[in-house]
Formats: structure tokens, C-alpha cells, sequence
């Protein structure tokens, strides 16, 4: 990647975790885009921030009367949803809730099965809201760090197998290859071997399933929230069977814990990149190049 964010039009994206949601109304950003996530008592929704009159937001001072938001600066009804009430209105977005956090599509195209993956991955896991860090990088970058294979053994000291890129039927871009952990990790007296099936669904977001004695599930999402700053939201799925329904506090928090000192290991890396030296990659940047390209397209 040059380091440098598109603005994207397309897929889904996570725009906040539930327990961040304090108020009625909360602003809430897909790079450029603006939008208001609205608590009701039927759920969720997520529309457009901009008022369409003169292009105040919604989202700060803006008030929920049925199906319109009254605007802080002139009062007018700004009507969502598919009845065509108050006096301007404003686009809904298809949304998504499960496991604590909160999703938006951008358009009609570039599902690419996340919503059927997210289900199928509740049916024998839960899925916890996990953190949320501040990073001083381009956020494609952390979602492309997940394809490239040959960075694991000197950040994180485990091997990783060959890294194949392809495209799933449903859209997503795919790698299924395997991690091999030292003998001192290994568990049960197991060889450390994990099987690794990843996916991104669009440039911002990415489930990592692994397998292996410890099985679990990261869900990693990434959002531009100021010049050169991108906000990382990590959310864990834990086998019911394995870690129990609900885990124990004490065992969430560790595995938790874990993966944020794994994070912590990259952000040295990602926070002094350069992004406009030259660039010579090998054939065993195949997968991360695959990323690149399917970024673009969301365009």
C-alpha cells in the first residue's frame, strides 16, 4: 500500500462498538463519509450526518421524533426509512449488529458474504467487543499486515505457511495457510501447528480464524479518524464448546490481552514506515499485492 486512504464507496465496514453508544444519536465516520447512528427502540440504524437544507450534522445537537431527526440549526424534520416524511430527508443504510459492534454497508454491492460469515461464526462462538487503539498509520496498512505471510516470524517469532490468495464466491479475498509455533508454545504436548483461514470483506475489515488446540476468531476493523491516525476496533469469537458460554472474565481478558501485545509488536513497525519510498516487492508479497488490488475496487 502507498499509505494513502481512498475514499471508499463500497462493503461493509464497523462504525462503532454498541457500549460506545451513550446517546440517542452519535456521529459516526467511514473515511470521508459522515454518518449518524441512531439508537431506537427497535434497534439500530445508521443514515447520512449531512442535513440536506443547508449541511449541518445531524448527529450534534439533532433531536429523534419518530421517523425524523429534528436539525439543530434550523429545526427542520429530516425524515429516514422508507416513509417519505418531514421536510427533507436523509439515506438509510443497511446495518448490522451482532457481537457488541455496529456495521454499515456503503452501497447495494460488495457484500462479499459477511453478514452469512458473522451469523455461521455466532452459531458456536461468542463474539465479544474486544479494544480499541490509536495508531499513527494508514489503515489499509493493518488489514494488509494479516496477508503478509513473511513478517510473522521476525515480529511475532511463529512460521507461517505459504500464502495463496483467491477470491471466495460470495466476494471476499481468501488465504488459507497454517501457522507453526515454537516448542515451548505447544499445546497439550501438540505440535503448535494452527490452521489459518483469512478473510477481508472490504479494505477496512477482516475475520482471522484459526485453529489448532486454542482455536479463536479476530475480527479487526480499521477507520482513518484524523490526518495519519487510524482507530483499530478488535472483536474475539471464542469456540462455546472450548472457552465456555459466556468464557470467564478472567479468560477473555487474558486472551485479550494477548492479542493486544501481538498488535502492540506491528504498531512499532506500521507507526515509522515510510510510504513514499520506492517499493521492491518479491513473489512472496503475492498475497499482500492481492489486497492492494482488492482495495481498489471498492472505489
Amino acid at each position: 500500500m502507498n499509505g494513502t486512504s481512498a475514499h471508499y464507496q463500497h462493503g461493509w465496514y464497523k462504525l462503532a462498538f454498541v457500549r460506545d453508544l451513550k446517546d440517542e444519536l452519535t456521529p459516526a465516520t467511514v473515511g470521508e463519509r459522515r454518518f449518524v447512528i441512531i439508537r431506537t427502540t427497535d434497534g439500530i440504524r445508521v443514515v447520512d450526518a449531512d442535513c440536506p437544507h443547508r449541511g449541518a450534522h445531524l448527529g450534534y445537537g439533532g433531536m429523534v421524533e419518530g421517523n425524523c431527526i429534528i436539525c439543530p440549526f434550523h429545526r427542520y424534520r429530516i425524515g429516514f426509512g422508507q416513509a417519505q416524511v418531514g421536510d427533507f430527508q436523509v439515506h438509510e443504510y443497511e446495518s448490522f449488529v451482532i457481537g457488541g459492534s455496529v456495521y454499515v454497508r456503503l452501497s447495494e454491492t460488495y457484500a462479499n458474504g459477511f453478514v452469512e460469515r458473522m451469523r455461521e461464526l455466532s452459531e458456536d462462538h461468542t463474539i465479544h467487543a474486544g479494544f480499541t487503539m490509536d495508531i499513527k498509520c494508514p489503515p489499509e496498512i493493518i488489514i494488509e499486515n494479516g496477508f503478509d505471510n513473511t513478517h510473522f516470524r521476525p515480529v511475532h517469532g511463529v512460521n507461517a505457511g505459504q500464502f495463496v490468495p483467491e477470491r471466495e464466491q460470495s466476494g471476499s479475498l481468501r488465504v488459507d495457510s497454517y501457522f507453526l509455533y515454537p516448542k515451548a508454545q505447544e499445546v497439550n504436548g501438540a505440535l503448535g501447528k494452527t490452521t489459518l483461514r483469512l478473510n477481508a470483506f472490504s479494505p477496512y475489515l477482516s475475520v482471522a480464524q484459526l485453529g489448532g488446540g486454542m482455536p479463536m476468531t479476530f475480527i479487526t476493523s480499521v477507520n482513518p479518524i484524523d490526518k495519519g491516525l487510524t482507530r483499530l476496533r478488535f472483536s474475539l469469537g471464542l469456540p462455546k464448546k472450548i472457552y465456555g458460554d459466556p468464557p470467564t472474565p478472567l479468560v477473555l481478558e487474558k486472551v485479550l490481552q494477548g492479542n493486544r501485545s501481538g498488535i502492540q509488536c506491528d504498531v512499532v513497525i506500521w507507526e515509522n514506515m515510510s510510504f513514499t519510498s520506492p517499493r521492491k516487492h518479491t513473489s512472496l508479497d503475492a498475497a499482500a499485492l492481492a489486497f492492494e488490488a482488492f482495495c481498489h475496487e471498492f472505489v
